[in-house]
Formats: C-alpha cells, sequence, structure tokens
C-alpha cells in the first residue's frame, strides 16, 4: 500500500511540475509578445 501511495505522490507532483512548466512557457510567450508590440508602438 505504501509503494503505491508514494507512487501516487511522485506521479502528481510530476504532473504539477509539467503542468507549472507549460504555464512558464506560455507567460514568457505572452511577455515576449508584449514586449514585442510595445517595440513596434502598436499598444
Amino acid at each position: 500500500a505504501y509503494l503505491l501511495l508514494s507512487a501516487k505522490k511522485a506521479f502528481s507532483e510530476n504532473v504539477i511540475t509539467l503542468i507549472n512548466r507549460v504555464h512558464a512557457r506560455q507567460d514568457k510567450n505572452i511577455i515576449e509578445s508584449g514586449v514585442k508590440l510595445l517595440n513596434e508602438g502598436e499598444l
């Protein structure tokens, strides 16, 4: 039972890490497009 529990815990931590990574990447893309717009004077 303990093994299953720790495997579940590790799995959910990996999922959380992946989600955080995806969010960080999306934020970076949004920030980069915002900077691009600012530099081109479109905002």
